[in-house]
C-alpha cells in the first residue's frame, strides 16, 4: 500500500497547519548547507510545542540548529494569476537564535524559484523582522528570542497576476553558539479585502 499526493499550483485562499502532512513544503537541499529543518512534533527545551495543533516545521525538533547552517524551507508553487491585488501571507513564528549573529527571513520568487527576493523590511506590518545584522547578513532578520509563538503578517508585494510563486523561509547561523532556531506553523495566504 502506498499513498501518492499530487500538487499542482495552489490557489487562494490557502491554509496549511502541517498537522496531517508536511504540506508540500520541503527543505531545498540543493541551495542549503547543513540544513536542520524537520517536520513533526517539537520537543525542545525552548520550542517545546507547535504554534497550532501538534506539528510544525522547526530547525531540529528536539534540539539545536547547526553551526554554519544556511538552509531554506520552500513552499509548493502558487498560482496568483487571478489576483488584482497582492495577497498577504501570515503565519505563526518562533525564534530562538544567537542575538545579533544568527537569524531567519522570508523570501519570495515569482518565477518558480529561479530568482528570490526578501519579503519586507525591519518593522513592517505585524512582527516583521526585529534586527539588522550587519556582520553576517547586512540585512534585516528575526534574531534573538521571540519568547513564544508570534503572529507575523506581510503583503507579498509584486506577486498579483503571477503564475509561479514560491515562498521560502531562510535561516543562517554563524560558527558559534547554536540555539533552537526557528519554528513555522499555520501558514495562511489570502487576498485582502478592500478598505471600506
Amino acid at each position: 500500500t502506498f499513498r501518492l499526493r499530487v500538487l499542482n499550483r495552489l490557489q487562494l485562499p490557502y491554509f496549511q497547519d502541517f498537522e496531517t502532512w508536511e504540506g508540500g513544503w520541503f527543505v531545498d537541499t540543493t541551495a542549503s548547507n547543513l540544513p536542520s529543518w524537520q517536520w513533526g512534533m517539537p520537543v525542545g527545551q525552548t520550542i517545546a510545542r507547535a504554534g497550532s495543533g501538534q506539528k510544525a516545521w522547526v530547525t531540529n525538533l528536539a534540539g539545536e540548529y547547526n553551526n554554519f547552517e544556511l538552509s531554506y524551507l520552500q513552499s509548493p508553487c502558487f498560482d496568483f494569476s487571478g489576483l488584482t491585488r497582492d495577497p498577504v501571507v501570515e503565519f505563526l513564528l518562533y525564534y530562538d537564535t544567537e542575538q545579533g549573529y544568527d537569524g531567519a527571513w522570508l523570501e519570495v520568487s515569482t518565477n518558480d524559484g529561479t530568482t528570490w527576493s526578501r519579503v519586507g523590511n525591519l518593522g513592517d506590518d505585524i512582527h516583521w523582522y526585529n534586527e539588522i545584522i550587519s556582520l553576517t547578513f547586512q540585512d534585516t532578520v528575526w534574531s534573538g528570542q521571540s519568547q513564544g509563538w508570534l503572529f507575523a503578517r506581510h503583503p507579498l508585494t509584486g506577486t498579483a497576476g503571477k503564475t509561479e510563486v514560491r515562498l521560502r523561509f531562510a535561516f543562517r547561523a554563524d560558527p558559534f553558539l547554536a540555539q533552537e532556531g526557528i519554528g513555522v506553523d499555520a501558514v495562511r495566504i489570502y487576498e485582502p479585502l478592500a478598505s471600506d
